[in-house]
């Protein structure tokens, strides 16, 4: 087979069947034009924020925050806080505040530390239950989606700017909601669902009675959907206090533990830092609740335990977990439920 370049100014369907034998049937260029291709029902669109009215809502390196919005039901809204981690000092034994600015410096060059990239339109990240596709996502396809881009570094808090590093959770939080709040009928909503995952799904927990208030929806109630966030204050297989360090550090930097769950604030004075962890707080939590989160969270597991081995069949693939780690993982699950 010969391939044949299309060009309509020397070539016809028919001259080309005719001196080439080709099979042009179906072809895009002949007869009826080729169907467009159906459009995403996943697709959002980009808000950034307006510098005039948000000045203060920008990601690390200084760009605007913003959102994506789909919308669908004026009854039911979704707002999912999206995660990615945090930045921090990497080393644990202790973290230290030039490193932990040294990581968010990195951080501020990618997408989750700055709307430089990001696209007028996303529907890469909706699937479950952020799809628009009525047969994968039956509960919240119809719902209308508010998809929060993360690119402050602490978890939607934060109210610095430190070597040009704008820690500014806190703003951004709070113009998500006024923009909401002017541009859509969010108020008259019977219900909103404040969810995120793991990084965005602490948030849930520290802001979830703050974003109830600021919204004062006139009926209707805020609910909360935490995924995978409720981070325990553990100590690593080595005994060394080493992601509450790292988040501590960062906290300190970011001046973040203002924006945490008041309720815990005010129960902990001197110590914001057991605000970082709902098992010190979540009884105060007013809203209702609904909590996504394994027992054996594998970013605890990672980050927090640290744990490298393998706990079940290897393969021959991974290092198996000798009795001591194995007693750790096993403990998560009971310290989970202790708390």
């Amino acid at each position: 087979d010969e391939w044949i370049a299309w060009d309509p100014a020397k070539y016809t369907c028919e001259s080309l069947a005719q001196r080439w034998g080709c099979n042009c049937a179906g072809c895009a260029t002949c007869g009826s034009p080729a169907p467009a291709p159906t459009p995403s029902p996943s697709v959002a669109h980009l808000r950034l924020f307006e510098e005039a009215r948000f000045p203060d809502a920008r990601c690390l390196d200084g760009t605007m925050a913003g959102y994506y919005f789909r919308n669908r039901s004026a009854q039911k809204f979704l707002i999912f806080l999206e995660g990615g981690g945090w930045c921090y000092d990497e080393n644990c034994d202790p973290p230290t505040r030039a490193a932990t600015l040294r990581n968010c410096h990195k951080r501020a060059r990618g997408r989750l530390g700055s709307s430089s990239r990001w696209p007028d339109e996303e529907d890469s990240y909706f699937k479950g239950m952020l799809s628009g596709s009525e047969a994968e996502n039956p509960v919240f396809s119809n719902w209308t989606l508010v998809y929060a881009r993360y690119c402050d570094g602490g978890s939607f808090t934060g109210d610095a700017v430190v070597e040009g590093l704008h820690f500014k959770g806190s703003a951004i939080l709070r113009a998500l909601i006024s923009d909401l709040k002017a541009r859509t009928g969010i108020q008259d909503a019977d219900q909103v669902v404040l969810s995120g995952g793991s990084a965005g799904a602490s948030a849930v927990y520290w802001h979830i009675d703050t974003v109830a208030k600021d919204l004062a929806l006139h009926q209707g109630e805020v609910l909360g959907l935490p995924d995978a966030g409720f981070f325990l204050n553990l100590r690593d297989k080595d005994g060394i206090n080493c992601w509450p360090a790292q988040m501590a550090s960062l906290f300190e930097v970011n001046r973040g533990y203002a924006g945490l769950h008041r309720g815990c604030l005010q129960r902990f004075p001197g110590e914001a830092w057991k605000c970082l962890f709902p098992e010190y707080y979540a009884d105060m939590i007013s809203s209702r609740m609904f909590l996504l989160n394994s027992l054996y969270d594998s970013s605890e597991i990672e980050a927090t335990l640290r744990l490298d081995c393998c706990v079940g069949d290897c393969g021959g693939r991974e290092r198996p977990c000798e009795k001591r780690e194995l007693d750790m993982f096993r403990a998560l699950g009971a310290q989970h439920r202790a708390a």
